[in-house]
């Protein structure tokens, strides 16, 4: 994972300098993150691991998304995780409830080595979901990561792909929202990858989106003016990180790209990202 951090900071920066229609009206985010999905029937949203407000994005989209029909939410966690998934979804999401989805071996990760999928806003994502379906909500949750998978990233990504493909052709007329690291949410692997940027030998595997064209999938990249997030750097430890202020960027903003190359259909800029640190499964709550 930690190889691939590069790409997701380049992705970053190449969003917020490429040539964008922006589309002005003064709206909250998740309306212009739901009108950037037209009527697509699957939205993958990129994010840095580790932030607030990118799974509360995704949350407040998935209940919108729910008033006008079924929805699943993909989430980049192992498919070994789904029955516990399930079970939280169906439960009454007491203490015994949280724990036991807990006691799965992705979120037993040890904090020094989490990438920060295993954040505290993930896990309220899922109660907030969990919630939502217990009031009626027509909600489902995808894990279409691989925990056992160790091959190389280009079949890591079409594998994911693959799940997420499945998903949607098991429920055709059910909308998808996707959360996933933004190079997982690239159109198209990054261009101009050099042997000083890159260690040598690697190529840029193609992006699980790139797999997803035909059925429509659209994708926005969730970055932020400020950007605190949780991840693992090279020859660091896994804590929290921070971008440089993008002093000329005015949040919120939703710009449209254009292009056959581009990175992502549209890039939605938030104010502020703030670090969401790892879940302690054993701590008291």
């Amino acid at each position: 994972m930690r190889r691939f951090l590069w790409t997701l900071l380049l992705a970053c920066g190449l969003s917020l300098s490429a040539h964008a229609d922006t589309l002005a009206a003064p709206e909250s985010p998740v309306l212009a993150l739901d009108r950037a999905a037209a009527e697509a029937p699957m939205l993958i949203v990129g994010e840095l691991h580790g932030t607030q407000e990118t799974p509360a994005l995704v949350v407040e989209l998935a209940r919108t998304w729910a008033d006008r029909g079924a929805v699943q939410v993909g989430l980049e966690i192992p498919a070994q995780e789904q029955s516990r998934l399930d079970a939280f979804l169906r439960s009454t999401g007491v203490d015994a409830d949280r724990q036991a989805l807990l006691a799965g071996e992705f979120w037993q990760t040890p904090r020094e080595r989490s990438d920060g999928r295993r954040s505290e806003a993930m896990l309220a994502l899922l109660e907030s979901l969990r919630s939502a379906r217990a009031a009626g909500a027509r909600i489902n949750v995808v894990a279409f990561d691989d925990a056992a998978f160790h091959g190389p990233a280009q079949d890591r990504n079409a594998r994911m792909a693959e799940r997420l493909r499945l998903a949607h052709e098991a429920q055709p007329q059910t909308r998808t929202i996707v959360l996933t690291g933004n190079y997982h949410a690239r159109r198209n692997a990054p261009a101009g990858v050099t042997r000083q940027s890159v260690p040598e030998g690697y190529v840029p595997p193609q992006p699980m989106t790139a797999h997803l064209r035909e059925i429509g999938a659209r994708t926005v990249n969730v970055s932020g003016r400020e950007t605190r997030f949780w991840a693992c750097l090279r020859d660091q430890p896994c804590g929290p990180q921070r971008l440089p202020v993008q002093s000329s960027v005015v949040a919120p903003l939703l710009a449209s790209l254009d292009g056959p190359d581009r990175d992502y259909d549209a890039v939605l800029t938030l104010p502020v990202l703030h670090v969401s640190e790892p879940v302690t499964p054993d701590a008291d709550r």
